[in-house]
């Protein structure tokens, strides 16, 4: 049975949505209402499927005359829309448990709003699997885009780092043959400088045995042909001297071109690490970035150690809190900043060394005096660049914690932390360093006391005047060598006060050079080895592992070199300044063939640094060095950071 709607022109859908309805007959009072599902929907009407209809539904439908009154049930709808209908056609179908009708319906009256509703709707729910063919293929081709684009990133720092990597061993190799190209040519210089003494002498003894000669000549024969004879000899030796005086100086003229061949080229590849730094220098911030944790703020120390990959140090967050401040990434400084002041748990009064990445709870339940001081310098540097006071109070706290534990001491030395025994050289000079910026920012006198005190302290027992250990003690009774010392010396007291206090930073940077300064073979995580020149983290003689290069601790170094450098640049020492920063320009780049692209998924390749040159190694000081090949470390990074632009982190800079 058809009626002005076609089956054609329904839409069939996939899903339904319930309709009730009730039969309307002339001078018939209304049926009861009965309850049927969607099947197919047009702009004028639908199909019903019912079930279980009873015998006076039955005859109904096959009344001309039959009306219905519609409920129809619109998903997510707050009322059903309201309509009349006349029967456009029925079906019956065999059912597995019941009969079964189909009940095609056109609308007689209805809002026109709610028709248009119904069949959106139904439009909609049929183009659904288009919508999502469509939404997966573009989800598809933003995955390949993003997977392409990954790779892009991978394959661009992974040609940085190589290049940056190559251009250090270039530079490396062009200063050894310019440093033997002038070790020759001044032996050349000495040489040619004798033959020329001694050509002049030879010129007077012929010059005397030709006077000799005129007096002789009166003499007998045999007296005078030995005389013409010496003549001849001297002259022949002052030929055979002209000739390699000549080619003494085609030698030392060949090497001086050869030397303005290497001086060229070592221009050029300067010109290049400088092309490269800024490119260098933006990855490893990028790397910073990537590994910020947004649910803490919190900054993960290393990636490639499995043990370690979601341990946050506190020691870290200090310097990474200092790169994004360099930056201007001043809002990533800030999450780190927030999550100590509203959500770190403190334990006995100060700040755990490390928290856990992810949720900020406690990772490691030591709270040490160092990293709490090196947190609030941090902040001390932040408020110093920004002007932004709102985490002064945060490094007060933690400087009146610190001072509170110096209070503990008769002498007034820092302890390692509430309740331990030991004094840390490095702890005192990072306390010095952040009473100096406390008092210079604030004015206020308790901070002056508190850096006098520990400068007091520090003449006393870090300095070893007597000169049969290092010049700067590890700690107070402690002579083990430690070059971090070295260099936070000069970093935090300034050669200036070193002076003033009866220590030399030039012996300090000559100890450390002479028992400090190592040379190995590094394996790069893809196989080639490199040969790099840094520092380790003790005198590697006293250690059974042999030499390891220290990224960190090398980068130290370096900071403390163009500290140096600035220092003799002040007063009016050129020489001295040209040598440190010939020092620091030195290390700077043998610590750049150490530069590798991240190991993990989330660093896309960007530049870092290892912890040190081995892995799991044991450092001298009570700790080993991560475990993997290919673990980048966070200080590491943020201190090559701070090497390649000079920067102090131990002074408030101008």
């Amino acid at each position: 049975m058809k009626g002005p709607l076609e089956r054609r022109k329904y839409i069939r859908l996939s899903s339904v949505f319930p309709v009730s309805f009730q039969f309307i007959l002339p001078n018939q009072p209304n049926s009861r209402v009965y309850q049927g599902f969607t099947s197919n929907v047009s702009i004028n009407g639908l199909c019903i499927e019912v079930s279980n209809l009873d015998t006076y539904a039955q005859r109904s439908l096959r009344n001309p005359q039959l009306k219905l009154r519609l409920g129809i049930n619109m998903p997510l709808s707050s009322r059903p829309a309201q309509a009349i209908a006349r029967i456009a056609w029925t079906k019956s179908i065999e059912g597995p448990f019941a009969q079964e009708y189909l009940i095609g319906i056109y609308y007689e009256e209805i809002e026109r709003k709610a028709k248009k509703a119904i069949f959106a709707y139904a439009r909609r729910v049929r183009n659904i699997p288009r919508y999502i063919a469509a939404l997966t293929m573009v989800l598809v081709a933003l995955t390949c885009f993003s997977l392409f684009h990954e790779l892009k990133i991978r394959y661009e720092n992974r040609i940085l780092v190589a290049k940056a990597v190559e251009l250090a061993r270039k530079y490396t190799q062009l200063e050894q043959k310019i440093y033997r190209a002038n070790d020759e040519e001044e032996k050349l210089e000495i040489k040619l400088k004798e033959g020329i003494a001694r050509e002049k002498e030879l010129q007077g003894q012929i010059s005397g045995l030709q006077g000799a000669i005129k007096q002789t000549e009166k003499l007998q024969s045999q007296r005078f042909h030995a005389l013409l004879t010496e003549k001849e000899q001297l002259q022949q030796a002052l030929n055979r001297l002209g000739a390699k005086k000549v080619s003494l100086e085609e030698q030392l003229s060949g090497l001086l071109q050869e030397k303005q061949a290497l001086t060229t080229n070592l221009s050029t590849v300067k010109q290049e690490t400088q092309g490269l730094k800024d490119s260098t220098l933006e990855t490893m911030h990028h790397w910073l970035k990537v590994h910020q944790v947004k649910s803490t703020g919190l900054l993960r120390s290393f990636e490639g150690d499995r043990t370690l990959k979601d341990w946050a140090f506190t020691y870290d967050q200090a310097l990474g809190a200092q790169v994004f401040t360099i930056f201007g990434d001043y809002q990533r400084a800030k999450a780190i900043f927030d999550f100590y002041k509203v959500r770190a748990k403190k334990v006995n009064g100060g700040f755990a060394n490390a928290y856990e990445v992810g949720r900020g709870d406690v990772a490691e339940y030591i709270e040490h005096s160092g990293p709490n001081i090196w947190l609030a310098i941090a902040i001390m540097q932040y408020t110093n660049k920004t002007e932004d006071t709102r985490y002064l109070d945060l490094a007060r706290s933690i400087a009146d914690w610190i001072i509170a534990i110096q209070n503990q001491d008769r002498e007034f030395g820092i302890r390692g932390g509430p309740g331990l025994a030991w004094f840390s050289t490095e702890h005192n000079l990072d306390a010095y360093a952040l009473f100096t910026m406390l008092q210079a920012m604030t004015g206020q006198r308790r901070y002056r006391i508190a850096a006098q005190r520990t400068l007091t302290w520090l003449r006393a027992h870090a300095y070893n005047a007597n000169g049969s250990g290092p010049p700067i003690n590890r700690g107070k009774g402690d002579a083990t060598i430690a070059t971090d010392t070295f260099s936070w010396a000069i970093c935090s007291l300034g050669p200036a006060t070193l002076i003033e206090e009866g220590m030399d930073p030039e012996q300090i940077i000559e100890y450390a050079e002479d028992n400090c300064a190592v040379t190995v073979e590094y394996i790069r995580p893809e196989g080639t080895k490199v040969t790099v020149c840094g520092f380790d983290f003790s005198k590697y003689t006293h250690l059974p592992r042999g030499g390891i290069v220290s990224a960190e601790w090398t980068a130290q170094v370096i900071v403390a070199c163009k500290v140096m450098a600035d220092y003799f640049l002040q007063n009016n020492d050129s020489q001295k300044a040209v040598v440190y920063r010939q020092k620091a320009d030195y290390y700077l780049n043998e610590l750049n063939k150490m530069l590798i692209c991240s190991p993990s998924k989330t660093g896309q390749g960007q530049g870092c640094l290892p912890y040190a040159t081995a892995a799991n190694v044991d450092t001298g000081h009570g700790w080993r060095t991560p475990k993997g090949d290919r673990t980048g470390s966070l200080a590491s990074t943020a201190y090559a950071i701070f090497a390649s632009i000079g920067y102090n982190p131990l002074s408030l800079s101008r």
